[in-house]
């Protein structure tokens, strides 16, 4: 059986596009499901995200606690600290707690 060389440029040119077809219709499936994934992805982490946050200003806000009560007891009265002491003792315990909240 011969073809001509029309028909067997036409023949070539039917397969490529049942290729091209074939192959959008699997990336359009793909991307479906990895919407999907992500999808659950983003409403599971992105909370997280908030809650990390939260507890890291926290952290942060009790080191900075921290470094006043240090530079105060080098710099303060001996008269002056069984009250700076307190005070600060009472912001850190309660970032402490606020980051106990948020891990909960």
């Amino acid at each position: 059986m011969h073809f001509t060389i029309g028909a067997k440029i036409l023949g070539v040119a039917v397969m490529l596009v049942a290729l091209m077809i074939g192959l959008s219709i699997y990336s359009v499936i793909t991307v479906d499901r990895i919407e999907d994934r992500l999808a659950v992805a983003a409403d599971s982490l992105i909370p997280l995200v908030g809650k990390v946050a939260a507890i890291d200003a926290a952290a942060l806000e009790q080191e900075i606690i921290f470094t006043r009560l240090l530079r105060s007891q080098g710099t303060s009265r001996a008269s002056d600290l069984p009250q700076a002491v307190p005070d600060h003792l009472a912001q850190w315990q309660a970032y402490g707690t606020q980051v106990r909240s948020e891990i909960a």
